[in-house]
């Protein structure tokens, strides 16, 4: 099990280094990074993003009150908030190291509870991801003691799951909202089946989550938040926490949401209409099997609709019919390569040339976003690159070659002009408000929009105003020619989308006024010369969004969340509408929601605190209370005015210099009279950015010379990431004599270095070089004897080594999309060239070339078929052999793999332990079963969705998916062997063909994706060879 234990430990660290495949963290940019201190934070940003530290040092100030008093804790340490001047920017970050698609509206890690976020083109959503996100941090430094080193140093268990994180995040955040009330109301009327708590994950941990922690507040009030947490603490348990705190458990208090949402809902039903049954619907989710259609852009000439949909996988943009919503066409592909890398969902936007023979949108696209014109005929595109951190909702100029968009300059969001034949670009409004969801007067001398300014309607105010509230939107005129800003509306809801009819006599919106997103009309624009009372014209359900008229006004066309999916739809004669004087009732949810008064509040305000007196009271230190007397050194969290403002008032500026600090340290060490000292340790260190990263790890045998150690520093912000490696890897080989005491013990080191440069060429390709230097050693153990036959020392004799320079490069292309533990739809693969010159007359020669390719393809309702063909060759003076067969399983049925994992057999060669490449997984056969210097294997693989949640034994699991599987391959020196001759089929022999079939479930346990399969070896001529084998392995499928 020892040797096990070392050969796994051998190939992760291995798969570690080398990072086969996965999507990159592109640099595109040199930061300089600076920071400003705050009470409680401290806030990082880089050029030009001053205003938005200052913004979040603001708000986050303000959000500590509030969560402090909802969760009575006070940070026992200082957070560090990354601000990124937008999400292009953010997607750069080295904090974390996956890439951050486009609906990431930021993130909150463990390691040392960093917040990193972009400004994303809306002070109103950057206020609420600052908010959010700290209600994480909180929530970190309270249950896991502020890190994932002190979570593990003090032995804290509890695992908070999604639903309640993100739910409290959101809840604390947010309140309760207009989009929030949309999800759950459908939901609760078109939803069926109401969901388990348990089962709320992806988007409805968000949504659903938040519901949850609203009913709770509402029931228990919410002081109730902090005494849950409290007793989930005190007891190291989720469920134990709800009961303590609300006298019901999770299953009881599922029972009473789920009756709380009919009792919300239900009676709505009669008194609202499901959007299916005023309007007419073009696409339908549920039969394409998608969630998005959205966006919809109707042609001038009123034939076709481009539109924003998902219905092949990842997004892309399609022509449908205006008429029947059959899809024509799909203009462009996104999310598949790098020049439409990500197509601005959240803020999407088509529009049409006025003669409807061109649509022009914006993606990011490689380094930057760009605008598109793509001439619908002939299918050419025209790129621009207009030197923007993003562009949003663009939207052509009636009568010109002009489009006018929303631009995020790093600094602000502004809307702009942009001239496509002289490519002036224009910025109109340049202030600091959020201008979103432009549209044009028909005559092109006006744009309608939305904006956060409030009475403010001068442009080119720079700095937000003092006192200023953002915290909903109004509709306004801006005309082209004056720069004059006009008001249309002045509510304390949301008004959104406004567009105005062909004839400029009727302008069409979107208002949350009753708590449900319906359109509304101000009509008689031109003879009145004003817009007063708007009628409602709809009374929907769930809700509307992203409104727009048809060529001669006689429809509407729009989006509508219907039955867990957005859908475009039409609306007949909406102008008709107004007569009917349609009378809508507010949601119930604006009628008693408002800011609680907190009995705990008022409590902890005559005490002046906001929490109690021992701020350690909810600690947990290994497993007890920390009210016990527990020394805890001090630390400065909260800094005083002086150290937080210049004289003059404003926020001291620090340059940002490297400095490594701890992130994760885990160690162990035992004594075994049989083997000796045994130890594993490991640690991690980082700076602030994640820019510099150390990662020191040893598993300790006996000695320095039986133990396996490493050293890993990765530079990354540069254009290109490096990584240099020093390992140790030792290999003993043991045999026992008649006392069952080690004998003829041979010793096999490896002292390495290694240094890998990726140069990634976009997010889904990028070339390796690298250089790996090794110098092998290779030594016999005899063990030395006293005169009664007792071992009690040992001799170390070298036999021989060699030192060898083994130079490699390799080229790699993923854009696999994953669901779960494994890629539904996608093409990746590597080439890859290495070779040992030669560089003594010790040392190896002999090249290799490898091939690995992988596709993916999405079939229905979550089933997809995974395919993988991988091909090697090696050649030189001393040809390496390729290893095939087995998987590195942890545990086994399998009794016959005990040559690779250190058994009784002969010793393994320095070749087969070092420079071999072990080709899996060929399940039903053993590891190395055959070996050859060239090797061709096929995997085949249906993967099957299954939601298993409550049946007692595997509850814990969560969500377990099964996989189907077929496994072939082959290897041969110099004679290919036919796979129809039954002699290149027998177990026998060292070359030939392997074969075996199976399944298996995947599923995560303790935060680790597991694989079990079961496989039989099978041979074409004879049948099925071999008994059922099992194999239990970590890991994700390939």
């Amino acid at each position: 099990m020892i040797q096990k234990i070392k050969y796994l430990i051998y190939i992760q660290f291995i798969s570690m280094a080398l990072g086969q495949f996965g999507q990159n963290i592109v640099q595109y940019d040199d930061f300089t990074w600076h920071f400003i201190q705050s009470k409680h934070f401290d806030i990082y940003y880089a050029e030009d993003g001053r205003s938005h530290a200052e913004f979040t040092a603001e708000e986050a100030e303000a959000a500590y009150l509030k969560i402090s008093d909802r969760l009575n804790w006070r940070l026992k340490s200082r957070v560090s908030i990354i601000v990124y001047n937008s999400h292009n920017d953010f997607q750069q970050t080295n904090v974390v190291d996956s890439y951050m698609f486009e609906g990431i509206g930021g993130v909150t890690e463990l390691y040392k509870n960093r917040i990193v976020i972009p400004f994303d083109a809306s002070n109103q959503e950057f206020k609420h991801v600052i908010h959010h996100e700290l209600v994480h941090a909180f929530i970190n430094d309270s249950v896991y003691g502020g890190s994932l080193k002190n979570m593990v140093a003090s032995s804290i268990k509890v695992h908070i799951p999604m639903w309640m994180n993100e739910g409290l995040a959101e809840y604390l955040s947010s309140g309760w909202d207009t989009n929030s009330e949309m999800w759950i109301r459908d939901l609760a009327i078109n939803g069926g089946e109401f969901p388990q708590i348990r089962q709320l994950t992806g988007y409805m941990a968000y949504r659903g989550g938040q519901s949850v922690w609203n009913f709770i507040t509402e029931k228990w009030g919410e002081e109730s938040i902090a005494e849950i947490f409290y007793q989930l603490k005190k007891s190291n348990k989720v469920e134990t926490g709800f009961k303590r705190a609300l006298g019901v458990d999770l299953k009881k208090l599922n029972e009473q949401w789920h009756q709380y949402l009919k009792e919300q809902y239900w009676p709505d039903v009669a008194n609202r209409e499901n959007i299916p049954d005023f309007a007419r619907q073009l696409t339908d989710h549920e039969e394409l099997e998608n969630t998005y259609n959205v966006a919809p852009a109707i042609s001038p000439d009123g034939s076709r609709i481009a539109i924003f949909s998902n219905k092949s996988g990842p997004m892309a943009i399609y022509l449908i019919s205006a008429e029947d919503g059959r899809f024509i066409k799909k203009i462009i592909q996104g999310e598949r390569n790098s020049e439409f890398e990500e197509l601005h969902i959240l803020k999407p936007g088509i529009t049409w040339s006025e003669d409807s023979k061109k649509v022009a949108f914006a993606a990011k696209s490689g380094k930057s976003d760009a605008l598109f014109i793509v001439d619908l005929k002939s299918g050419k595109r025209k790129k621009h690159r207009l030197n923007m951190e993003g562009i949003f909702r663009p939207a052509w100029r009636p009568g010109t070659n002009e489009i006018a968009f929303i631009g995020n300059n790093g600094i602000s969001s502004d809307i702009y002009l942009f001239n496509l034949d002289s490519e002036k670009l224009t910025n109109l409004t340049k202030d600091w408000f959020t201008d979103d969801q432009i549209s044009w007067y028909p005559d092109g001398n006006s744009i309608l929009f939305i904006s956060d300014r409030g009475n403010v309607l001068e442009t080119g105010i720079a700095n937000k105003p003092e006192n200023h509230l953002f915290n909903q939107t109004d509709i306004y005129e801006l005309n082209i020619e004056s720069g004059i800003v006009e008001r249309i509306t002045d509510t304390p809801f949301n008004e959104m989308y406004p567009c105005i009819s062909n004839d400029s006599n009727y302008l069409a919106f979107i208002s949350d006024k009753s708590g449900i997103n319906n359109i509304y009309l101000f009509s008689d624009i031109q003879s009145l010369d004003n817009f007063q009372n708007p009628q409602v014209i709809t009374n929907v359900l769930t809700g509307i969004t992203q409104l727009s008229w048809n060529g001669d006004d006689t429809q509407l066309i729009f989006t509508g969340f219907f039955n867990k999916g957005y859908d475009i739809y039409t609306f007949d004669n909406p102008i008709q509408k107004v007569a009917e004087n349609i009378q809508v009732s507010p949601a119930a949810w604006t009628l008693k929601y408002e800011e609680p008064d907190l009995l705990r509040n008022d409590e902890l305000r005559k005490s002046k605190s906001f929490v109690s007196a021992d701020k350690y009271k909810n600690y947990i230190f290994s497993g007890f209370d920390a009210t016990e007397n527990v020394h805890t050194p001090p630390e400065i969290v909260e800094l005083d005015t002086s150290a937080v403002y210049d004289s003059t008032g404003l926020y001291r500026t620090h340059l940002y210099k490297t400095r490594f600090t701890l992130d994760f340290a885990q160690a162990y060490y035992a004594f075994d009279t049989r083997y000796g000292g045994q130890g594993m340790a490991y640690f991690l260190f980082s700076d602030i950015l994640g820019d510099h990263k150390l990662q020191l790890g040893t598993e300790m045998v006996v000695d320095l010379q039986r133990s396996d150690y490493f050293l890993l520093y990765r530079l990354l912000p540069y254009k290109i990431d490096w990584n240099f490696i020093f390992y140790h890897l030792a290999y003993q080989y043991s045999r026992f004599n008649s006392n069952n005491y080690f004998s003829d013990v041979i010793l096999y080191q490896n002292i390495g270095s290694s240094i890998n440069a990726s140069k990634p060429l976009s997010r889904f390709n990028r070339i390796n070089g690298g250089i790996d230097l090794n110098h092998i050693i290779k030594s016999n153990i005899n063990t030395i004897y006293d005169d009664f036959n007792q071992p009690y020392d040992e001799e170390i004799r070298h036999i021989s080594s060699f030192t060898t320079l083994i130079p490699s490069i390799k080229y790699t292309w993923d854009n696999a999309l994953w669901s779960y533990t494994y890629p539904i739809e996608g093409f990746r693969y590597y080439l890859k060239y290495r070779t040992s010159p030669g560089i003594n007359e010790k040392s190896l020669n002999f090249h290799s070339a490898t091939m690995d390719g992988r596709k993916y393809f999405r079939l229905f309702n979550g089933v997809s078929l995974a395919s993988r063909f991988f091909a090697g060759t090696n050649w030189g003076t001393d040809a390496q052999k390729f290893q095939l067969g087995g998987v590195p399983w942890l545990f086994s049925s399998d009794r016959y793999s005990d040559r690779f994992y250190g058994g009784q057999e002969n010793a393994p060669s320095v070749e087969e332990l070092y420079f071999s490449e072990y080709v899996m997984p060929l399940r039903g056969v053993q590891i190395s079963n055959k070996f050859g210097q060239n090797v061709f294997l096929a995997n085949l693989e249906l993967r099957l969705p299954f939601l298993i949640y409550y049946f007692p034994a595997i509850k814990y699991l969560g969500q377990i998916n099964g996989v189907l599987f077929t496994d072939f391959g082959v290897t041969w020196d110099s004679d290919y062997p036919e796979f129809w001759d039954n002699s290149n089929w027998q177990n026998n022999s060292n070359t030939g063909w392997l074969m075996s079939y199976g399944f298996g479930p995947r599923f995560i346990f303790l935060g680790m994706p597991w694989q079990l399969d079961y496989a039989w070896e099978y041979n074409p001529h004879r049948g099925t060879i071999s008994d059922r084998k099992w194999y239990l392995t970590i890991g994700l499928d390939f």
